[in-house]
């Protein structure tokens, strides 16, 4: 199950920049409970048509730190940088 929340799209020409949030649940990852991923889309039009689209996300938040052990080692590290 897959679900995305748009927080900011911002306009200029022929081009969109969006702000978002994956709501993802998966029975692989994270024991089947929800995972909030935040990420950005960029998106560029022409004809009405969507010409190009690329999306920007952080997949350690999604995938590598919902496997049980690598996900402990990875938060590990973040509280050990953050000190």
């Amino acid at each position: 199950q897959c679900q995305f929340q748009f927080d900011k799209i911002i306009e200029q020409n022929e081009s969109a920049f969006l702000t978002w949030k994956m709501h993802l649940i998966h029975p692989k990852l994270n024991r089947g409970q929800p995972i909030v991923v935040s990420g950005a889309s960029h998106i560029e039009f022409a004809d009405n048509a969507v010409i190009y689209h690329r999306d920007y996300f952080d997949l350690g938040e999604m995938l590598y730190e919902q496997i049980p052990l690598l996900g402990s080692l990875i938060n590990l590290i973040k509280r050990n940088l953050t000190k």
